[in-house]
């Protein structure tokens, strides 16, 4: 979309979601007014729900930095939905309804979050990405140290009344980043671009941020041995396309191929950019593969014709609608039989 002129890039803001006191009660009472009319509004729906999952979307991601493996979702949701479902309690009401594995816990774990408000220059929380990620993760036994210029009364008011436990206010940013074990940039405060992130680095247990506003320059940071990820990258990537492109100008390569995880998303970009360098552009994914029960590994799928292409984005589709979600997004031993042709397919991983 952002390629595209009529549009352009700059509304389209990876992030935790969005928030406010207009946008998200606007979509709501566009959702009623359609209902109360029976007429069916499934972008605004499908906006509502996917904004509502973001926030879990956002702790798997933390999840999977904390513990440098997939997560595996052994959980299947058609049982969960049977009647005896009645029995769970809210957190795990939410879990259901919200695609979180049950088995995801943050104990021990010491988490800064930088940044309350629904965005900068304000001391709103309504409906804020951040404070939803923060309960998520409270229930879930996380420790969290947070700091926000503007938001942090609102704050401690409002998760006060809900008796949350095991949250810290800190003085400044650069105190609430202190002994933890990862850092989470939540809202584009920007002071927090500035921060002195060398000094901090030797005063965490690691050396991971999550940002999740991109609002970092992540070749300063990995320069100085910090794991960044921003919320364009499904799980471990940094690296813009133009990026890839020029560093494969710099080091004479004929040709590369773009490998996301579970992903088609930066084909097209990628595509476009080869071919303005004279680079031959190869399409991949990295995708999940079950060859048991709840057992899987990665396989690398690359395209070497226009049959290898469209099975590629088949495959990935199917990883994501068809299959039952007990492990990631997976295809099955029969998926790729069915749709192998044109496909170079490697499976030489250590697991």
């Amino acid at each position: 979309m952002g390629m595209d002129k009529r549009i352009g890039k700059e509304s389209l803001n990876a992030g935790p979601g969005f928030g406010g006191s207009c946008f998200p009660k606007d979509l709501l009472a566009l959702a009623q007014v359609a209902k109360t009319f029976h007429t069916e509004c499934q972008i605004i729906d499908s906006v509502i729900s996917s904004n509502n999952q973001r926030p879990y979307d956002m702790v798997k991601k933390i999840y999977y930095l904390l513990n440098t493996s997939p997560i595996s979702t052994h959980i299947d949701m058609r049982q969960q939905q049977t009647p005896s479902a009645l029995c769970l309690d809210e957190r795990q009401a939410k879990a259901i309804k919200y695609s979180l594995p049950f088995e995801i816990n943050f104990s021990n774990k010491t988490i800064a979050v930088l940044g309350l408000t629904f965005k900068a220059g304000t001391d709103d929380i309504r409906s804020s990405a951040a404070i939803k990620i923060i309960q998520i993760l409270l229930d879930r036994e996380a420790i969290i140290q947070t700091f926000d210029p503007m938001g942090m009364p609102g704050t401690k008011k409002y998760l006060a009344a809900l008796n949350y436990k095991n949250i810290f206010y800190a003085q400044t940013a650069l105190s609430a980043c202190q002994n933890s074990d990862i850092i989470l940039i939540t809202t584009e405060w920007a002071e927090f671009k500035t921060l002195p992130w060398e000094t901090i680095k030797s005063q965490t247990k690691a050396p991971i941020i999550l940002d999740l506003r991109n609002i970092l320059d992540a070749d300063q940071l990995n320069s100085i041995g910090y794991r960044i990820q921003s919320s364009y990258s499904f799980l471990e990537s940094a690296l813009t396309i133009e990026s890839i492109v020029e560093l494969a100008c710099k080091h004479k390569m004929p040709a590369i191929c773009l490998a996301d995880r579970g992903n088609l998303f930066g084909s097209l970009e990628f595509a476009l950019n080869c071919a303005k360098a004279g680079i031959q552009a190869i399409n991949g994914a990295l995708i999940n593969l079950v060859y048991a029960e709840r057992e899987f590994c990665e396989i690398l799928l690359i395209a070497k014709d226009n049959i290898g292409y469209k099975n590629l984005l088949q495959l990935v589709s199917d990883s994501f609608t068809k299959n039952d979600r007990k492990i990631c997004n997976h295809i099955t031993l029969d998926d790729l039989i069915k749709y192998n042709a044109g496909l170079i397919i490697l499976s030489g991983y250590a697991d």
